[in-house]
């Protein structure tokens, strides 16, 4: 859908101009599950996705229930693939949004005006509304059980605070590009970060969350 499951805005209303339906894809989907496909009468509901469908699994895994699209009698369990992205001052300063996960994140939000989808019928109740989409912010708010998988040195977020490439199969001198020392102290500094906000979300120091992170 990319929206990372977010969305609910036509062509004709958004800025570029394209469909931006996931919140709507999610709805229907579960709605014709319990309807037509036993989802109703289920032992367990495994809600979840990676990356980017991690982040959507993460803002509607409290609302699936509030807003009667799975029964309560349901239990449902959140599997989170790589949803944490972090507040983090980009490497030597860059600038730009394309370097700052919480300045896209902040950018998404204001494109496709889905206020409404992020709080999720009343789930984050923070002041600025791009933070109910942010994982840094989120994960420690779900009532949900869950279990989180996420990097410490997770390619993506560094790839994008670094302005580097790292889904290429490197050479063995191609991890970084030069000066190789100040990108691997950054990416040092940013696992750092990652592994002190993923061991102390309070689920997963009260027992009621999974955390499986490599380094």
């Amino acid at each position: 859908s990319s929206d990372a499951w977010m969305g609910d805005l036509g062509a004709n209303e958004s800025i570029a101009k394209v469909n931006w339906r996931g919140a709507r894809i999610v709805r229907s989907l579960l709605q014709h599950l319990v309807a037509d496909r036993g989802l109703g009468n289920a032992k367990l509901l495994i809600f979840g996705g990676a990356s980017a469908g991690g982040r959507g699994a993460m803002v509607h895994l409290d609302t699936l229930k509030k807003d009667g699209l799975v029964p309560r009698r349901v239990p449902v369990f959140g599997l989170l693939d790589s949803p944490y992205y972090i507040e983090m001052p980009p490497f030597r300063n860059l600038t730009m949004a394309d370097h700052s996960l919480s300045l896209q994140t902040q950018l998404v939000a204001k494109n496709m005006h889905n206020e409404a989808i992020l709080r999720g019928s009343g789930s984050c109740r923070l002041a600025e509304a791009w933070k109910c989409g942010f994982g840094q912010f989120r994960l420690s708010l779900l009532k949900t059980p869950f279990m989180l998988i996420h990097s410490q040195y997770d390619a993506y977020g560094i790839s994008v605070l670094e302005n580097i490439t790292l889904f290429q199969q490197p050479g063995p001198d191609e991890c970084f590009p030069e000066p190789q020392g100040a990108h691997y102290s950054f990416s040092g500094a940013y696992a750092g970060r990652i592994y002190k906000g993923l061991t102390t979300l309070p689920q997963v120091v009260k027992g009621k969350a999974g955390l499986y992170s490599t380094t």
